[in-house]
C-alpha cells in the first residue's frame, strides 16, 4: 500500500488491544487488524465503514478479517472470521452462512460458499487486479480526512505470504480450507500450443497497489473450449485472470472462479471453489493427484471430482477432501458415497505403519499387509475402544462381513464381533482360538457380549450369550457354559475353589465332564452339574469315574460331622474324614452304613474301600466293619464281637459271614449272628464265640437265659473232644457222644473226678430225671443227683489199661467201675471196696494183683465163686498173737480186675446180700461206709487191728464216698 503514500495514509493512533487476543490500528483511510490466528489484513472504504458502523458488534457477529479486499465484477468483498461484507453503489452488506453460499450459486459474485462451520472464504486471482475503481459516496471513521483515492482498491494479500487464486466456485462446492496460490509461472515453451504469455505477474506485496495496471488475457484450445461450454464469462468461473500456465503434464488457465486444467490424454476440465483449494493444497497438478481426469459430478449430498490418481470429494457439511490409492479402491468397493460410510472428513494420514482416513460414518485403515478395508458402527467404537490400529488389534484384514446374526469383522490382532442384543466386542489371542474351536459366533457360545477383562491370578475372562471363554497362565483358554457354567459360578468362579479350566468340556456316556485346577464338573441330565474334587476325586478317580459303579455326581460334597465331607452319587457315596481319607461306600455296604446312622452312627467314617472276599465283600470304618455275602447279606461287625471275629478267622473262619447285626439280649448281654454261629457278648465275660454241636446244645438248654447263661471263653481242644464253659456250666462235644451241657452239683462232681479225662469221660446225655433226683451219664458212668445228698459218680470200668504206679488218682478212676458194678451186685459200697484194694494190692502193684489180679488178698479155696480162675501159693505177713508173722497160703487168681471186684462182693455176702446166714451180714445192716468197714472187722475180714482205721484213712483221703452208687 505503498506505506503513508498509499491509501490507508498515515497512521493516526498506536495499536490497540483487542479482546480475546490481537491489536488494531487507526490509520487516515482505515484500520489494520491483526491476530495470530488471521495475521494482518486492512479494511478501508465502503467495507470499512460497514464493519465499523456495527461497533462492539462487528467483532461478535464478524469477527477478524481473515483476507484483505476482493474486487469482484460490481464490486468488493471481504472475509471475515464469520461472515462477509459485500460492497456495491448501494452500499455495504453484511452476507452469513447460508445466505452467502446460495448467493454465490446464483452466480452474483466471485466469493466462494459457506464453510463447514457455515463461514464463506474467498479465493484471489494470481492476474493483476482489476485497475478500474468506482468512487465511493461514503465517509467515515476509516476513511478519515480527504482520501488519498477514493477508489475501492483490490488487494491480493492473504493471512500468509502465499498468493492464491481469486474467483468464484460453483454453487456445488464450498470450503472450509486454507486458500493457497502457487505464484504465476513464467512463460514456457512446453505449455499448450494456444498458451499465452502474460505481459505482468500479480502483485505480492501485502496491499496490492489499488492503481496497479490491468492485464487484458483471453482464452484459446480445449481450455476455451471447456471455458466456453461452461458459459464463459457468465459461468462461475468468471473472467480469465491469467494466460494459460504450463504444468506437470499439461497446461492451466487461472479465473475468477478457478482454473481450467488441460493434459493431451485427458483434455481440459476446470477445478473450482473448495475442490480447488483441495486440489492446490496438495500442489495441484505438480502434486500426487495429477490432472483432473473429469469434471465435479454432482451426488446426493455434494460432489466428486476424479484426477489421474484419485478423486476428490465434496460435501457442505464436511467439505473437500481427497481419496486416492488402496483407500479410493476399498471406498469405490463399497459403494462410495452411497455406502455406509458417507463421505469423507479428512485427507488421508499417516498411523502406525499404514493410513488412516475419516468419513461421516466410519474410516478406512490401509496397510502394506493386509489392504484398504472400511471400519464403521459399532465396529469401529469398539476397535478405537481397544486402540485402534495402534493398539493390539492393529490393521483391519478384511471388510466388514454379514452373519446370520450381526457382523464380524477380521483384525490382524483378532476379530470384532457385532450383535443387536450383544453388541460389539473384540474375541482375539488364544480367547479367539478357543472360541474359533467352538463354531465361532453359530456354535454353543452365540456372540460376545463383553471385550475380555482380567480376572485374579493373572487370568482373561470374556463373556458371551451362553458361556464364558477363560484363559490362564500355564493353562490356556476354554469355554464353560451350560449347567456346567452355572456350577462353576456356585463355587465361586476363577477365585473359587476350582480355579481355572484346563480342558475344553468332554463328551462322556450320558453325560460330560469339563477338568480344572481344583477339580472337575460332571453333568449328567437326570443327576446335573456337581464338582468332584481333591481326595474325594482322587477316589472317584481309583474306582472308575463316572464309567464305575458310582456312576455321576448328584451333588457337590458337603460338610458332615467331626470335620468330615460326604458327596452323593449316582450309586453311592464317598465320604472323607481327617486322618481317614476318602473312601467309596454303595450298595448293600451303603444300606447298612444309613441303617447305623451314617457317620454319626456307630460306624464312624470309613476307613478302607471295600475290599474283595471269597464269596463277598468287607468295608472297615472306625467304629467297626460291613460285611456282605450274596446269602447273609450286608451287615456291621463291631466292639469286642468284632475282635472275636477276628481271632476266629474273620469270614473265612468258622463262623463264616454275618447274617445279622448285633442285637440287645437279655441281662445286658449282645449276641450277633453268623452263618455258621453266634458270637455273645455280656459285661463282665467278654464275647465269645459258639458254633456247631455246642451251638445246638446252648440253644437246647435256652439260650442266654437258660440253665448256662452266656459263655465265658472260646471252645477249647480236648483230647478227642472240646469244651467251652459258660456261667452256668460247660458243654462238652466229642465225636463219640456229641455235645452235653454239665451244670450245678452235676457239673462239680466231674470236676473231682477229673473232668472228661478222669474215669467218666464225656457225657452221653444232658441231665435226665432219675429216681428222686436227676442223673447224667457218661461213656463210663453216670453221676447221679439228689437234693439234700449230694451227687454219686457212678464208674463203669472198660478193662483198660492200668494205670502206672505212683498215679494214684489213675488208679482211682481206673478201678471205680470195679467197684461201682460190684456195688450193684452185692451191696458193698464201691468206696469200701476202692479202699481195701488201695490197702491189699498197694495201688495194683503187689505181686499178687500183678500176676493174678488179686485185688483184695482173699485166700483159697473159693467156695463155689464163680469169678475164682485158681489158687497161688505167696507168702504173706500175718498178725498173730499181737504180731506179724509170715507164713505161706494160697490167693484166689482171677482172669481180670472185674472179677477180683465181683469176686470181692460174692465173698463178703455169700453171693446173697440179704443172707442172714453170712458173717458179714451185719455190715449189710449199716447205713453208711464207716461202720460197713468197722463190721466187716469185727467179722474177722482182717488179722489187723487197725485194718477198720486204715480203710476209713483212704476213703476220708481221697473222697471216696462219691463213687458209690
Amino acid at each position: 500500500m505503498d506505506g503513508a503514500d498509499g491509501e490507508l495514509g498515515l497512521a493516526t493512533a498506536s495499536e490497540t488491544p483487542l479482546t480475546g487476543g490481537g491489536v488494531w490500528q487507526q490509520f487516515q483511510h482505515g484500520r489494520i487488524y491483526w491476530s495470530q490466528a488471521t495475521g494482518a489484513h486492512a479494511i478501508k472504504g465502503g467495507i470499512g465503514d460497514t464493519y465499523v458502523a456495527l461497533g462492539d458488534a462487528a467483532l461478535t457477529k464478524l469477527g477478524l478479517p481473515t483476507y484483505d479486499e476482493v474486487k469482484l465484477p460490481d464490486g468488493w468483498y471481504q472475509q471475515f472470521q464469520n461472515a462477509g461484507i459485500y460492497w456495491t453503489n448501494d452500499g455495504g452488506k453484511v452476507v452469513t452462512g447460508d445466505v452467502a453460499a446460495k448467493y454465490a450459486a446464483l452466480g452474483k459474485t466471485a466469493s466462494t460458499t459457506a464453510t463447514a462451520s457455515s463461514t464463506p472464504s474467498a479465493i484471489n486471482a494470481t492476474s493483476a487486479a482489476d485497475a478500474t475503481t468506482k468512487t465511493s459516496s461514503n465517509s467515515s471513521a476509516a476513511n478519515t480526512t480527504s482520501a488519498k483515492s477514493t477508489a475501492q482498491p483490490t488487494t491480493a494479500a492473504t493471512s500468509s505470504s502465499t498468493p492464491i487464486a481469486s474467483g468464484s466456485v460453483s454453487a456445488s462446492s464450498s470450503s472450509s480450507a486454507s486458500t493457497t496460490n502457487p505464484a504465476a509461472a513464467a512463460p514456457s515453451t512446453t505449455q499448450s500450443p494456444n498458451a499465452q504469455t502474460p505481459s505482468t505477474q500479480a502483485p505480492t506485496s501485502a496491499i496490492a497497489d489499488a492503481t496497479s495496471t490491468a492485464q487484458e488475457t483471453t482464452t484459446v484450445g480445449a481450455i476455451a473450449v471447456w471455458y466456453n461450454s461452461l458459459g464463459g464469462v457468465n459461468s462461475y468461473l468468471g473472467a480469465p485472470t491469467s494466460p494459460e500456465i504450463p504444468t506437470t503434464g499439461g497446461v492451466y488457465q487461472v479465473f475468477q472462479g478457478g482454473r481450467i486444467y488441460w493434459n493431451e490424454a485427458l483434455g481440459a476440465y476446470d477445478v473450482h471453489g473448495a475442490v480447488l483449494l483441495e486440489y492446490l493444497s496438495l500442489n495441484g497438478s505438480d502434486g500426487e493427484l495429477g490432472m483432473p481426469a473429469t469434471p465435479e459430478v454432482p451426488v446426493p449430498g455434494g460432489t466428486y471430482q476424479v484426477f489421474q490418481n484419485g478423486w476428490i470429494y465434496w460435501s457442505e457439511p464436511n467439505g473437500a477432501h481427497w481419496l486416492h490409492g488402496a483407500t479410493l479402491a476399498e471406498y469405490q468397493a463399497i459403494a462410495g458415497t452411497n455406502s455406509y460410510l458417507g463421505f469423507p472428513t479428512s485427507d488421508e494420514r499417516s498411523a502406525a505403519g499404514g493410513t488412516v482416513q475419516d468419513f461421516e460414518h466410519g474410516k478406512i485403515y490401509w496397510n502394506p499387509s493386509t489392504g484398504a478395508h472400511a471400519v464403521h458402527g459399532a465396529v469401529l467404537t469398539e476397535f478405537g475402544n481397544n486402540g485402534a490400529e495402534g493398539g493390539w488389534p492393529g490393521y483391519p484384514t478384511t471388510d466388514e462381513l454379514l452373519l446370520a446374526e450381526g457382523v464380524v469383522q477380521h483384525f490382524q490382532g483378532g476379530l470384532v464381533y457385532w450383535n443387536a442384543s450383544a453388541g460389539a466386542h473384540v474375541v482375539r489371542g488364544t480367547i479367539g482360538d478357543t472360541y474359533a474351536a467352538n463354531g465361532w459366533e453359530w456354535g454353543f457360545l452365540g456372540y460376545p457380549t463383553s471385550s475380555e477383562r482380567p480376572v485374579s491370578n493373572g487370568g482373561v475372562v470374556q463373556d458371551f450369550q451362553n458361556g464364558k471363554i477363560y484363559w490362564s497362565p500355564g493353562n490356556g483358554a476354554y469355554a464353560i457354559h451350560n449347567a456346567v457354567l452355572t456350577e462353576y459360578q456356585n463355587t465361586g468362579w476363577e477365585w473359587g475353589i476350582l480355579g481355572f479350566p484346563t480342558s475344553e468340556e468332554q463328551s462322556l456316556d450320558n453325560g460330560i465332564v469339563q477338568h480344572f485346577q481344583g477339580g472337575n464338573v460332571y453333568w449328567n441330565a437326570s443327576a446335573g452339574a456337581h464338582v468332584v474334587r481333591g481326595t474325594i476325586g482322587d477316589t472317584y478317580a481309583a474306582n472308575g469315574w463316572e464309567w464305575g459303579f458310582l456312576g455321576y455326581p448328584t451333588s457337590s460334597e458337603r460338610p458332615v460331622s467331626n470335620g468330615g465331607v460326604v458327596q452323593d452319587f449316582q450309586n453311592g457315596k464317598i465320604y472323607w474324614s481327617p486322618g481317614n481319607g476318602a473312601y467309596a461306600i454303595h450298595n448293600a455296604v451303603l444300606t447298612e452304613y444309613q441303617n447305623t446312622g451314617w457317620e454319626w452312627g456307630i460306624l464312624g467314617f470309613p476307613t478302607s474301600e471295600e475290599q474283595s472276599l471269597d464269596n463277598g465283600i468287607v468295608q472297615h470304618f472306625q467304629g467297626g466293619n460291613v460285611y456282605w455275602n450274596a446269602s447273609a447279606g450286608a451287615h456291621v461287625v463291631r466292639g469286642t464281637i468284632g475282635d472275636t471275629y477276628a481271632a476266629n478267622g474273620w469270614e473265612w473262619g468258622f463262623l463264616g459271614y454275618p447274617t445279622s447285626s448285633e442285637r440287645p439280649v437279655s441281662n445286658g448281654g449282645v449276641v450277633q449272628d453268623f452263618q455258621n454261629g453266634k458270637i455273645y457278648w455280656s459285661p463282665g465275660n467278654g464275647a465269645y464265640a459258639i458254633h456247631n454241636a455246642v451251638l445246638t446244645e446252648y440253644q437246647n438248654t435256652g439260650w442266654e437265659w437258660g440253665i448256662l447263661g452266656f459263655p465265658t471263653s472260646e471252645e477249647q481242644s480236648l483230647d478227642n473232644g472240646i469244651v467251652q464253659h459258660f456261667q452256668g456250666g460247660l458243654v462238652y462235644w466229642s465225636p463219640d457222644v456229641g455235645a452235653h451241657a454239665i451244670h450245678g452239683e452235676i457239673l462239680r462232681a466231674l470236676s473231682a473226678n477229673d473232668w472228661e479225662w478222669g474215669p467218666l469221660g464225656y457225657p452221653t446225655t444232658g441231665e435226665l430225671p432219675g429216681g428222686e433226683g436227676v442223673v447224667q451219664y457218661f461213656q463210663k458212668g453216670n453221676i447221679s443227683w439228689v437234693a439234700g445228698r449230694g451227687a454219686v459218680v457212678n464208674v463203669i470200668n472198660t478193662g483198660g489199661p492200668k494205670p502206672a504206679a505212683g498215679d494214684e488218682a489213675g488208679y482211682i478212676r481206673w478201678v471205680a467201675g470195679f467197684a461201682q458194678e460190684e456195688q450193684r451186685r452185692y451191696g458193698v459200697p464201691a468206696a469200701v471196696s476202692i479202699a481195701q484194694s488201695i490197702l491189699e494190692s498197694g495201688w495194683g502193684q503187689s505181686s499178687l494183683t500183678a500176676v493174678d489180679n488179686n485185688y483184695f488178698g482173699i485166700k483159697c479155696p473159693a467156695y463155689g465163686s464163680p469169678f475164682v480162675s485158681g489158687c497161688t501159693s505167696y507168702s504173706t505177713n500175718e498178725w498173730v498173737n499181737g504180731g506179724y508173722v509170715t507164713i505161706q497160703a494160697g490167693f484166689r487168681s482171677y482172669n481180670s480186675p472185674a472179677d477180683s471186684f465181683l469176686d470181692h462182693g460174692f465173698f463178703l455176702s455169700l453171693g446173697d446180700p440179704k443172707n442172714s446166714a453170712n458173717r458179714y451180714y451185719p455190715a449189710f445192716l449199716t447205713t453208711n461206709d464207716r461202720d460197713f468197714v468197722r463190721a466187716i472187722a469185727a467179722a474177722g475180714y482182717a488179722t489187723d487191728p487197725t485194718y477198720a482205721n486204715k480203710i476209713i484213712g483212704f476213703m476220708d483221703r481221697y473222697n471216696l464216698y462219691q463213687y458209690d452208687v
